[in-house]
């Protein structure tokens, strides 16, 4: 029998900890760092019992918080096949201790605590699972180890291929949300910046260095660019897994090496969700302003009826203010105000000229964009 644990903690220290505990029992698990990767873990996974940390973010990049532990365990408590799923808390020292976790056991429906730091005789971490698991007579292992899933009568097909789109609130790879907004955290600004291509039409390839630079404020170091690429790595091999049975390797999606740097890979075709006929990549749109490429039919997307961002009725605001703008002159101002890349202001300025409402003149290098 194969008990499979969800995992909460926003240290990845302790997610490795409780990882290799629970493998010393024979247990496997889904690591989650946030409230919104347990969120997605725990729709499409199923489980024999759960650990999880209060003081944790709703998003990477987001404050930590006691309450967003709490929401999580009465989210859970009410989630369809979670209601008798045993809730264990983790607690560190100095955050009330058994007092909080004791409260969360009686008005949100944990049914046991431990303390962190993990000790060995406290009862240990280990004792504390397989009590609750007698207790509450958890006698299914949950969801299914990877062991099973290789003899499913439809195994995982390996990743060959896939497309990555890019929306305003999400982006997804195959089909399955990998990632959250614009301005959600570093993994998007990362996905964001390596998207675009040289010009041979390759994606570019950055050092960590060359993207903390690019992608963060002041205080981004290599290191989070690392523990950001690696984060996205886990959570698309568990979310490609467990909805699209899809099994792909840590490099199938962004490569790297001492040379090059960070990359997506060749396997990766990306768009816009907004650009339904061509590869947004491409900035040869910014000269195209025929009939065949005006206003998009609102009937053949559900993003194209979408009202214009913050962002793209700022644009709309700059050219109406100073009447023709070209898009070097744009940017300054868009980064200050939003802290975005220039590829993000592209998109920007090809989605409102796909809705009419802008156009471009003149030569590629050295055209302007002006109101409709």
């Amino acid at each position: 029998m194969t008990f499979h644990a969800l995992v909460v903690d926003d240290n990845r220290d302790v997610l490795d900890d409780v990882k290799d505990r629970l493998e010393s029992l024979g247990h496997t698990c889904d690591l989650a760092e946030t409230q919104a990767d347990a969120r997605a873990l725990l729709e499409h996974g199923r489980f024999s019992y759960a650990l999880l940390d209060l003081e944790i973010p709703v998003r990477y990049g987001s404050p930590c918080r006691i309450g967003n532990g709490k929401n999580l365990v009465r989210e859970m408590r009410t989630m369809r096949g979670l209601a008798d799923v045993p809730i264990i808390v983790m607690t560190a020292h100095g955050h009330g201790s058994p007092r909080l976790a004791v409260d969360v056991m009686k008005h949100r429906g944990a049914v046991d605590f431990v303390m962190k730091p993990f000790s060995e005789a406290d009862p240990p971490l280990e004792r504390v699972i397989e009590d609750v698991l007698r207790v509450t007579r958890r006698d299914h292992p949950g969801a299914k180890s990877h062991s099973e899933l290789a003899r499913d009568p439809d195994p995982p097909q390996p990743f060959e291929e896939g497309e990555m789109v890019f929306f305003e609130t999400r982006i997804e790879l195959c089909g399955v949300r990998i990632c959250d907004g614009v301005g959600s955290g570093l993994v998007r600004a990362i996905l964001d910046i390596i998207r675009e291509k040289d010009s041979r039409g390759r994606f570019i390839a950055l050092s960590g260095e060359e993207l903390a630079q690019r992608a963060g404020d002041t205080m981004t170091r290599q290191n989070d660019i690392a523990d950001a690429v690696r984060r996205l790595r886990e959570k698309t091999q568990a979310v490609l897994l467990e909805e699209a049975n899809i099994r792909c390797t840590r490099r199938d999606v962004i490569t790297n090496d001492r040379r090059y740097g960070y990359r997506l890979a060749s396997k990766i075709t990306v768009r816009d969700a907004d650009d339904v006929r061509s590869d947004p990549s491409s900035d040869a749109d910014d000269v195209r302003n025929d009939v065949s490429d005006g206003p998009i039919d609102p009937r053949s997307s559900r993003d194209d009826v979408r009202a214009p961002s913050a962002r793209q009725e700022w644009i709309v605001g700059q050219l109406k203010a100073k009447g023709e703008l070209r898009k070097d002159e744009v940017f300054p101002g868009y980064k200050r105000q939003f802290g975005l890349s220039k590829t993000t202001l592209e998109r920007d300025l090809n989605a409102l000229r796909r809705r009419g409402l802008i156009r471009f003149d003149g030569e590629k290098r050295t055209g302007r964009w002006r109101r409709v």
